[in-house]
């Protein structure tokens, strides 16, 4: 492995080991952008609608799942074109 390592470094260069790369990190951004952006709305939304600053357990809870299924309604689309 530690051979094919150097190989790879002397013929390509240091960067061949980062090539495609760029898709999936920006991919994986806009993913952790998204579910904390709406994990943070649902959870001002839910506190307003409770009128408490602090929630229970099953109100982060029901956030965190609607956090998961807008990210699954928003992103699986995208994963499915890029295959």
């Amino acid at each position: 492995m530690r051979y094919a390592a150097m190989k790879i470094v002397q013929k390509e260069g240091g960067r061949a080991f980062y090539f495609g790369m760029s898709c999936p990190l920006i991919g994986s951004a806009l993913s952790e952008a998204l579910q904390f952006t709406v994990l943070r709305k649902m959870k001002l939304a839910l506190m307003h609608f409770e009128g408490t600053n602090d929630l229970s357990y099953s109100s982060l809870m029901f956030a965190s799942v609607l956090t998961g299924l807008c990210n699954t309604v928003i992103l699986c689309p995208i994963e499915l074109v890029k295959m």
